[in-house]
């Protein structure tokens, strides 16, 4: 099954085709890990910038 999927999303992603990616992504049922490590890393690269920010680089 994963790797169905995977076979689908290489080639949408060759035909250009994001937005079925996308729900395919979202139908996984990684979607909530794949969701929550972006978040970790959004947060991490906020924190970093914002530190740069309060220390005048």
């Amino acid at each position: 099954m994963l790797y169905t999927d995977l076979t689908i999303f290489y080639y949408n992603h060759c035909q250009g085709k994001k937005h079925e990616n996308i729900i395919l992504i979202q139908q996984s049922f990684l979607y909530p890990i794949i969701r929550g490590f972006i978040g970790i890393k959004h947060f991490k690269i906020k924190h970093e910038l914002a530190r740069v920010l309060q220390d005048g680089f």
